[in-house]
């Protein structure tokens, strides 16, 4: 697992240079948040995280050494990991249809439940506050029109 993590945490520091480079023909914005504003600070982001995978992979490779070697994912694991997949694809479809407002804290209270959270109040709770956070972020903040329900 460390080699992978390592793997991909180069692959994608790589990425974010080359994406960051191309920010500098975006267009020249005079009013409000630059264009390059939120892209870059995703990339700086994703750059920052791969570091901190590569670091993870080391630690991990260490770590393996001294220890004995794991059994794979239980068929248990795999399915959720399936369930939510679909889950996922479902709601790329139902978005469009159905609203952001409406859509994302199904998906989210899908995701609690597949991975063993069974307090009904926490997930109902967690799927609005999370839906209602993101919405007022991308909507109101950075300004990126968010699938409209019949009701919203």
């Amino acid at each position: 697992m460390g080699k992978i993590d390592i793997i991909y945490g180069t692959i994608m520091m790589i990425l974010s240079v080359v994406f960051f480079v191309m920010t500098f023909s975006f267009p020249q914005e005079s009013s409000g948040i630059h264009p390059r504003a939120f892209p870059r600070f995703v990339i700086i982001s994703t750059f920052i995280l791969s570091m901190i995978l590569i670091v993870q992979g080391f630690l991990k490779l260490k770590k393996d050494r001294t220890e004995e070697k794991k059994p794979p994912l239980s068929r248990k694991t795999i399915l959720r990991i399936a369930a939510l997949a679909i889950g996922g694809m479902v709601y790329t479809l139902l978005v469009g249809r159905i609203g952001y407002v409406i859509a994302t804290p199904l998906l989210i209270a899908l995701t609690m439940v597949l991975f063993e959270e069974r307090r009904w109040l926490r997930v109902v709770t967690v799927s609005v506050l999370t839906t209602v956070i993101m919405y007022y972020l991308f909507r109101g903040i950075f300004r990126v029109p968010l699938p409209r329900s019949i009701f919203w």
